[in-house]
């Protein structure tokens, strides 16, 4: 095949090296011939985009527009209201090519500050320096959210919870795609996406890992101390004394199991709090 331009390339027609051309004379090549050619380069794009695609498991980097949600007033009309309060307090996450540090960095305290946390629960967020680039996908960059209560008498608490933030930056999807963030909490594994479909919308359970994670570790550093330090009286936090009430509550309801707690009707079942107490004496 005779070429107009001076570029090297393969070509699929006549298998032999030619110079390659931007506007092939069409009186060289047959109708049949470009349906071949074209059909070519489109099933080889294909067959790598579903490569690419199905290498990520997960879809951390190859995911629909999350902007883009079915309307379901007509099915769910009772979560009218909640979609109102929600879309007032949902971030509009950075999108892939106006993507900085910086702005996600924004945009994540924002977020973080949208939660409804326990009384007196501070935090900070600091940027972590290991970010990641994974070829053919994206990349990754991560920030560190460290949460406490500090006190007075305690204004540096010895115990911490951190929440570590994934922040994913897509190498091949549209750049009007916002970024992908996700989180998760200190010693569990799940991730939590902020945005898309696989959103949780609620902004109340973080505070209770939070809160497990304090209590626990305040519970653990109080055992050291009186396993190191046992003539000494420890003045326990109100944490540790709810607890304490909660063994104590706990006990009494398993001291006083009796055969009586079986004949329970099904009206006093109707109360939330006979019910409770029931399957925790069984």
């Amino acid at each position: 095949m005779n070429c107009l331009r001076h570029h090297r390339y393969d070509c699929g027609i006549c298998h032999e090296d030619s110079p390659r051309v931007s506007n092939c004379n069409i009186n060289l090549l047959s109708l049949d011939e470009i349906v071949q050619v074209m059909q070519k380069v489109v099933n080889d794009t294909v067959c790598t985009a579903l490569q690419w695609i199905l290498s990520d498991v997960t879809g951390e980097y190859f995911y629909p527009d999350p902007k883009i949600v079915p309307d379901t007033r007509e099915d769910y009309p009772d979560f009218l209201s909640f979609d109102a309060i929600y879309k007032e307090k949902c971030i509009n996450w950075v999108n892939i090519q106006d993507f900085s540090v910086n702005e996600i960095f924004q945009q994540v305290r924002d977020y973080i500050y949208l939660w409804n946390l326990s009384e007196c629960t501070k935090f900070t967020l600091a940027i972590n320096d290991k970010a990641t680039i994974i070829p053919n996908k994206g990349s990754r960059y991560f920030l560190d959210a460290t949460f406490s209560k500090p006190t007075p008498a305690c204004p540096n608490p010895l115990a911490v919870a951190n929440v570590h933030f994934t922040a994913i930056v897509p190498a091949h999807l549209p750049k009007h795609f916002p970024v992908k963030v996700m989180y998760r909490f200190e010693g569990y594994r799940r991730q939590y996406h902020t945005h898309g479909r696989h959103e949780v919308r609620s902004k109340d359970f973080q505070r209770y890992f939070i809160d497990s994670i304090l209590q626990t570790k305040l519970i653990f550093y109080s055992k050291i101390f009186e396993c190191r330090h046992p003539h000494v009286k420890l003045n326990k936090s109100p944490v540790l004394a709810d607890e304490a009430e909660v063994e104590d509550i706990t006990k009494g309801f398993d001291s006083d199991k009796s055969d009586d707690d079986e004949d329970v009707s099904r009206k006093e079942q109707t109360d939330v709090l006979s019910l409770i107490s029931t399957l925790m004496k069984k």
